[in-house]
Formats: structure tokens, C-alpha cells, sequence
């Protein structure tokens, strides 16, 4: 009531707030379709887990979030017309009370004698002032948190509440809990060297009461497919070895990595489920995108015309669509037929039908890569995608990319762009409606798990295979120019090795289609480093034993590439097979790196000074070259721009995201 609120104020609930931000942007003349409700919602619970209210954005807001400013005040205003409160509320408006009525903050003082919190390491700002409020002059308070374990600062996180606890606290007293139940010495002593490089943490070590267990197994394939089919080969193995298919765990970095993974299992006839997400080929950007090229194949895909119609939205509703319905109907003829008669009087779908005509004709004529990025601009469907700029469109930005990498697998085979589409349509629908071997609708049936970093967090597992142990992945490469994202990397890397209990594998790529999937991207694809985690590693945690590696080609242990103090710079096994030895040529791992000081390895990308095409330039790994072509703008955005190179030591040119290319002018 001293906020204005009657006490039987309503909490709305997601599809609440939902529903009122939809009916707030009409009244505001905001596009949904270029901003979703969902997208403000979620910058507006970031604000307020930060204790930021509209007043104070307002003061501090860029240009740019002038728009984010006005829905987030009238959103607010939308909720208290309504008597009501959202989550962020809650919390948002009891700090306020505390600190517009000291009275009020001092009786529930001397109500709660104590306070207890856990997961500490996880709290946000709103939640901080909250319990410091309460708690901080009588000192009754006692978390339980894990500093090295703090992965979530993208969803308003702060680190700092958990390291500055004693002093927030003076006198407080701290009790390390380092014995590990879980996990046996080696995979812990692989864990302790990688986390301990944090410099913003609380120092201590995990140990364990069990034995040795076994080494760490690594393995590095050819590209995402090979990388894929290692990992069935040995959950098939160990399932032969008495485990279940549900001690098994499979961890990736993000979402677009599952779909490689996935036809693996298929083919393997190995039953998974995801967790925390869809199958690759049933998330939304991939079946939109995979509806414009079935259009194209096939007209008279009633389906396929449906979802695309008004995808991204075009100003066609339920009404323009149901006359298409009656006309096709009517006369017996395919919707898209029905669609091109109705053209002439209706400008969206006049503009539709000729989309779908450009897209038909370029078929004909370009790459499957460059068809798909041209249905992605002229539909604006990328840029709509770009402007959103929350996690769930960066999300689906990547999982284009991986689709993107899976159409330029196909464009590979020497086959003309008709076949090429629909080859990729057959392999699509293939992946897509195998049905997993085993039914796992029960609780109790087998599967193996797969799922993300992030969601790994508080499981256990007795094997997991960590995936994708590359830079740019882990660490992700939005993560390369700030120290303290990448101590947030290595926490997650961390979190991913102690899920495991007996063993762990850790894979990587030589190449990865989801860095390659531009036009002119070369048959190699874009070259993969190994993790910079990887280099923390005791070797005499690695397992020597070549019989856990590949069983395609010859392998080779590598165990010297430059490290310092019995350390190394990766220990993963080298498959010689396929053309994988033309990096082996050059020695890239050993010559060259071995004369970068590892100071210079650890430093972030730097981006490249006036590159120009024809310019030489020079790379601290793959050496000298001259710029072959650059296609995108850096200015725009330099993490969207691919600039490719022809370096001297390669017969190939090698094609590099511009803003972490490394790139140097030789003059």
C-alpha cells in the first residue's frame, strides 16, 4: 500500500506480461515482428535484476535505447493500471520499501533472525541489496556458494557478491568444502589446473577420497562429422561395457552444435534426448528455412506455402490467407496457384509471389549457400534476426550458420544446383523423421543425454563426452575481448569436466561447418585451434592409449607444442587420414606456435589495420598470404565479415571471421 498497491495485487505470470507488452507495443505503432514482446521482457527483467528503474535508464540510456526506455516505463505504468506485478517486481519493489521506509526495512529485522542463501555465486544486484538490507547489521546471515561455478552473468549474475562476501561482511567466517564426491583424481586434477589461471576467484583445490580413475580421453576428428561418429562409437562401446545409455552425457557450447551430433546418433541407431531445447531440425529458423526451398522444389507444397506466407511477416493475415484457401479449393488448383490469381489486387502477396519467382530463377544458377543467403536478405529474415540483439536470436543466428555448414557439405559433390537442393532436401528429411531406435517416453527408458554447458550445471554423469573443445567455441567467440568473459569460459569448461564421475572425453575439429557456410568457402572449411583450455592440462592426465582415438587413419599422440613447466599447448590425437596432413605439412603446431611467447597465444584477436583485397598480410599460425576477397562490410559488422586468404603455405585459401582473423599488413 506505500507503493500504491492494494493488497490483493495480481502477479502475472509469463504469459501475462506476454499478452500486455503485445497490446503495449500496438498502442506504442512498435513492430512486434522486428522487436518481439519477448525480446523487451526479457531487457526489462535484466533491468530490474540490476535495480535499475525507468528513471535511472533514462539518465543513462544510448540513442539506441531511447525505444527500450519508453516500453520499459509505460510497461510499468501498464502494471500498476492493472494492480498488478510481474517476478522482477517483487524483489524490485520491496528493496524500494526498504529504502523509502527504514521503519518498515528495521521491523523485518527484528522479525528474521536468520538468513540463509544458496548458490550464492548466482545472485544479481536486486537480490544483493535485498540481502543486505536484511541481513548486514547483525551479520546473521550464511551462504553456500561456488565462485568457480558463477556461469550465469547473462542473466544479470553478479561474481562480485560472492568474492566480496567478507567484505560485506567483516568477520565472517569461511569454510572451504573442497572434498569431491563426484569426480576421481584425475579428471579434478585436469579441472584445479584449468580454473585455478582465474584470477577473480577464491582460492582452493578440489580433492577426492577415490582412486586414480582413468585419464582424461581426447580426440580430434577431421571435421564435426567425424568428430560425431567417434563419440558413437565409443558410447557403443561402453554400453557393450555394462553402463546404460543413461550414464551418458554428451555437453556442447551451444545449441547449433547438437545437429552433427544428431544424425550421428541416427545413423548409430544410439536413442538420445535433448535437453533444453528442440532437435535441430525442429527449431523454428531451420523449418522456415527448409519451407522456402520445399516451395521451390515443389509449388504445391500446401504446407510449406502456409509457413512461409506471412515468415518473416509481410502484412498478410488469417483473412488473405483464408481467401487463398477458399480460391485453391474452389477451383482445385495448389495455394501457390490460387496465391499468384489473388496477386494482382493485394500488394503483399504480389510482392510474395515475386519473391518466390526470384528465388525459383536463382535456384537455377546458384550455389545451395548462396541460395539460402538470398532467400536470408530478401526476406530480411537475418537482419530481422541481427536487430533483436537478445540471446535467443544469437541462438538462432548460430543454428543458420550450422544449417548453412550442412548445405555447404553439399555443394561439395560436383552436382548442378537443382540436384544439389534437392540431394540436400532428401538428406534434410532423412535426419529429420529417423525415428530414435528405442522408445523414451518412459521415465525409466535408456537414452543418452545431450545438452548445453549452462544446463549440465548441478548433473552428474558417470561418462560425458565435452564436444567442441575449440576457440571460438569454448571459449565462444563473443567472449575474445573481455578478460572477464573469458574467466566466465573457463568456469564453464570447468562446470562441463566435474559433471563427469568416472570418465571423460574431450573433442574438437580440425574443421567446422558452422564457421564455413558462406559462399566460396573452400573444401578444408575454416580451421579450428584447440581450446586455449586444452593447454592447461597435465599431460599425465592424458590417456597415451591410441585405441581411444580414431579407428579411421593412422593417429599420432601430440604432446609437445611449445608448454612451459610440464605444461602443453593441447593434448588431443591427430587423425592423418582424409587430407587432414596438409596441416601437418607445414607443422603448424609445433614450428609455429612454439615461437609465439604464451603471452601472445593468450592475447584476444586483434582486428586487421585497412585490409584490403590483393594486400599481403602475415598470421601468427598460418604465416604469410595475400587477401583473396572480402565479403561483408567490417564496418558494420566485423564479426559478420569473412575475409579470405591465400597463404603461402596452403594450396587452398582459407576463409576467417574478419573481426578475429589475426591479421597483420605487411608493408
Amino acid at each position: 500500500k506505500k507503493l500504491g498497491f492494494n493488497s490483493d495485487f495480481s502477479i502475472y505470470d509469463e504469459q501475462d506480461s506476454k499478452a500486455l507488452m503485445k497490446q503495449l507495443l500496438k498502442e506504442l505503432g512498435i513492430d512486434s515482428n522486428k522487436t518481439t514482446p519477448q525480446s523487451f521482457l526479457e531487457k526489462i527483467d535484466y533491468l530490474k535484476s540490476q535495480y535499475i528503474l525507468p528513471g535511472d535508464y533514462r539518465k543513462t540510456a544510448s540513442f539506441h535505447e531511447q525505444k527500450d526506455v519508453v516500453v520499459y516505463d509505460e510497461y510499468q505504468k501498464a502494471l500498476f493500471r492493472s494492480g498488478a506485478m510481474d517476478f522482477g517486481d517483487l524483489l524490485l519493489h520491496v528493496v524500494t520499501l526498504f529504502k523509502e521506509h527504514p521503519n518498515l526495512l528495521e521491523s523485518y529485522r527484528r522479525e528474521i533472525r536468520y538468513i540463509l542463501v544458496d548458490e550464492y555465486q548466482d545472485t544479481n544486484h536486486v537480490q544483493y541489496l535485498f540481502l543486505t538490507a536484511l541481513g548486514k547489521p547483525r551479520g546473521n546471515v550464511l551462504v553456500v556458494g561456488d565462485d568457480d561455478q558463477a556461469i550465469y552473468s547473462f542473466r544479470g549474475a553478479n561474481i562480485r557478491n560472492i568474492l566480496d562476501f567478507e567484505k560485506d561482511f567483516p568477520g565472517a567466517k569461511v569454510v572451504r568444502l573442497e572434498e569431491n564426491y563426484r569426480s576421481s583424481k584425475f579428471i579434478l586434477r585436469a579441472a584445479n589446473k584449468i580454473i585455478e589461471k582465474n584470477k577473480e576467484r577464491k582460492k582452493k583445490e578440489l580433492w577426492t577420497a577415490r582412486d586414480e580413475g582413468q585419464p582424461l580421453r581426447c580426440f580430434i576428428g577431421h571435421n564435426e562429422a567425424e568428430e560425431a561418429e567417434f563419440i558413437c562409437r565409443e558410447i557403443l562401446k561402453i554400453k557393450n561395457e555394462e553402463l546404460s545409455f543413461k550414464d551418458i552425457a554428451v555437453f556442447y557450447r551451444t545449441n547449433a552444435q547438437s545437429r552433427a551430433l544428431e544424425e550421428a546418433l541416427i545413423d548409430y541407431h544410439i536413442p538420445y534426448r535433448i535437453f533444453g531445447g528442440l532437435k535441430f531440425y525442429d527449431r523454428k529458423e531451420i523449418k522456415d528455412l527448409l519451407a522456402y526451398l520445399k516451395l521451390l522444389v515443389n509449388p504445391s507444397d500446401s504446407q510449406a506455402f502456409l509457413r512461409v506466407i506471412n515468415t518473416p511477416a509481410r502484412g498478410l493475415g488469417p483473412k488473405s490467407i483464408e481467401n487463398i484457401v477458399k480460391l485453391a479449393k474452389k477451383e482445385g488448383t495448389s495455394l501457390m496457384q490460387a496465391a499468384l490469381k489473388l496477386s494482382m489486387n493485394t500488394k503483399g502477396l504480389k510482392n510474395f509471389v515475386a519473391l518466390i519467382k526470384e528465388f525459383k530463377n536463382a535456384a537455377t544458377s546458384l550455389s545451395l549457400v548462396e541460395l539460402i543467403d538470398l532467400i536470408l536478405d530478401r526476406t530480411g529474415y537475418l537482419s530481422g534476426l541481427m536487430e533483436m540483439k537478445d540471446p535467443v536470436a544469437e541462438s538462432r543466428i548460430d543454428n543458420i550458420k550450422e544449417f548453412k555448414g550442412v548445405a555447404w557439405s553439399v555443394n561439395q559433390e560436383g552436382l548442378n544446383p537443382i540436384e544439389q537442393l534437392q540431394k540436400f532436401l532428401d538428406r534434410v528429411s532423412l535426419s529429420s523423421t529417423n525415428e530414435n531406435p528405442e522408445n523414451i517416453s518412459s521415465d525409466d527408458a535408456e537414452f543418452v543425454s545431450l545438452m548445453t554447458l549452462h544446463l549440465a550445471k548441478g548433473l552428474e554423469f558417470p561418462v560425458v563426452f565435452f564436444s567442441g573443445m575449440e576457440e571460438g567455441l569454448v571459449p565462444h567467440y563473443r567472449s575474445l575481448e573481455s578478460e572477464a568473459d573469458i574467466e566466465e569460459e573457463r568456469r564453464l569448461c570447468y562446470v562441463g569436466m566435474t559433471r563427469a564421475m568416472n570418465i571423460i572425453y574431450l573433442t574438437l575439429a580440425n574443421t567446422r561447418s558452422m564457421f564455413a557456410g558462406n559462399a566460396g568457402t573452400v573444401s578444408t572449411g575454416f580451421y579450428r585451434y584447440p581450446s586455449r583450455f586444452l593447454r592447461d592440462i597435465p599431460i599425465d592426465c592424458i590417456s597415451e592409449d591410441s585405441n581411444f582415438f580414431s579407428e579411421i587413419g593412422s593417429v599420432e599422440s601430440v604432446s609437445d607444442l611449445g608448454g612451459e613447466d610440464g605444461e602443453v599447448d593441447s593434448h588431443v590425437a591427430v587423425t592423418t587420414g582424409y587430407e587432414i596432413d596438409k596441416f601437418l605439412e607445414v607443422d603448424l603446431r609445433k614450428q609455429k606456435r612454439k615461437d609465439m611467447s604464451r603471452q601472445s597465444r593468450r592475447s584476444t584477436f586483434k582486428l586487421p589495420d585497412n585490409v584490403e583485397n590483393g594486400m599481403r598480410v602475415s598470421h601468427p599460425v598460418f604465416g604469410e598470404g595475400v587477401v583473396d576477397r572480402i565479403d561483408g562490410d567490417p564496418e558494420i559488422d566485423s564479426s559478420q565479415t569473412f575475409i579470405t586468404v591465400q597463404f603461402d603455405d596452403f594450396d587452398e585459401p582459407m576463409k576467417l571471421v574478419y573481426k578475429w582473423s589475426n591479421l597483420s599488413r605487411i608493408n
